[in-house]
C-alpha cells in the first residue's frame, strides 16, 4: 500500500506556492498584530511564531516543496524557541531590516520594471512600522508619542495591507526565486542608516523623535540625490552583479548553471 505521506505533502507545497499572495498577506498581518501586542507578553511570541512559519513558507532562499531532513527541523525548532523565549526590542528591530533586506532584494532588482509593485508596497509598510513604531517603542521606550501617530501605525497601516489583495501578483516566471543579494545588502545598510540616523538625529530636535524622522528622510533623499547627480550611487548599483538566486528543485533539472551573473567576474591576479 502507498504512503500518502509524500503526496499530501506535495499536494499542500504545491497549494502555499499557488497561494503565495495570501501567505505574504497573512505574514505581514501576523508582524502587524506581534507589534502592536504588549512587549514580551505571550500573544506577542504567538503572533511572532505564526509570522516565522508563514516566513519559511514564503522565503524566497529554497523551494517550499523541499523535503528537510530530521537534523534540520530540529536546528529550526530550537532556533525558533530560543528566539521566541529570549525575544527583546532590539531583536524585533534587526528582523525588521532583515526582512527590509530580503524584500529590497526582490523589489530594488534590474528586472524590477518588467514585474508587479506587489512587495514595493509590503517593503513601504515593513519600513513605515519600522520608523513610526518599532524604533521608538521597543529601542527608545519612547510611549509618548503623538496620538496621531499611534492611531496611524496601529490602525491605519494595516488597511494599506489591503491593497495587496487587489495588485496584481508577480508570477512564478517572471519573479519566482529571483533575489538579489547585493541589492538586499545595499537596502539593509540604508534602512539601518535611516534607524539609526533618526535616534542620533534626536540630539536636534529636542528629543522629538517624529521631527527627526523627518529630517533624517529628507537629509538622506538630498544626500542619494546628489550622489545620483554625480552618477556615484547610480554607476555603484549597475555594476552589481546581479544574481539570479535559483530554486533547489532547479539544480538538478537546470543543464546550465542556475546563478548567472548579468556581467561576468573578472579576477585579475595580484603583482608580485
Amino acid at each position: 500500500m502507498p504512503n500518502p505521506t509524500p503526496v499530501s505533502a506535495q499536494r499542500i507545497a504545491k497549494l502555499l506556492a499557488s497561494g503565495r499572495r495570501w501567505v505574504v498577506l497573512a505574514m505581514l498581518l501576523a508582524l502587524h498584530a506581534a507589534l502592536i501586542s504588549p512587549q514580551g507578553d505571550v500573544f506577542q511570541r504567538v503572533w511572532l511564531l505564526v509570522h516565522f512559519g508563514l516566513f519559511l513558507v514564503w522565503q524566497p532562499f529554497f523551494a517550499t516543496e523541499r523535503e528537510l531532513d530530521v537534523f534540520s527541523v530540529v536546528m529550526l525548532l530550537a532556533i525558533t524557541a530560543v528566539t521566541l523565549y529570549f525575544v527583546s526590542g532590539w531583536m524585533i528591530v534587526t528582523w525588521l531590516l532583515l526582512l527590509l533586506g530580503i524584500l529590497g532584494g526582490r523589489v530594488f532588482t534590474i528586472q524590477a520594471a518588467r514585474r508587479s509593485r506587489f512587495y514595493l508596497v509590503a517593503f513601504a509598510y515593513v519600513l513605515a512600522m519600522l520608523l513610526l513604531w518599532a524604533v521608538p517603542i521597543f529601542l527608545l521606550g519612547e510611549h509618548e508619542l503623538p496620538a496621531n501617530v499611534v492611531t496611524f501605525a496601529r490602525r491605519v497601516l494595516p488597511f494599506v495591507l489591503l491593497t495587496l489583495v487587489v495588485l496584481p501578483f508577480p508570477s512564478e516566471d517572471d519573479s519566482g526565486q529571483v533575489f538579489d543579494f547585493f541589492y538586499a545588502v545595499l537596502v539593509f545598510q540604508l534602512c539601518m542608516v535611516l534607524a539609526l540616523g533618526s535616534v542620533v538625529s534626536m540630539r536636534f530636535t529636542d528629543d522629538d523623535y517624529v521631527e527627526s524622522v523627518l529630517v533624517t528622510v529628507m537629509g538622506l533623499g538630498v544626500a542619494l540625490f546628489v550622489r545620483c547627480q554625480a552618477s556615484g550611487l547610480v554607476g555603484f548599483v549597475q555594476i552589481q552583479t546581479s544574481v539570479t538566486w535559483p530554486r533547489s528543485s532547479d539544480w538538478k533539472s537546470s543543464p546550465r548553471c542556475p546563478v548567472r551573473p548579468t556581467r561576468p567576474l573578472v579576477l585579475v591576479p595580484a603583482r608580485a
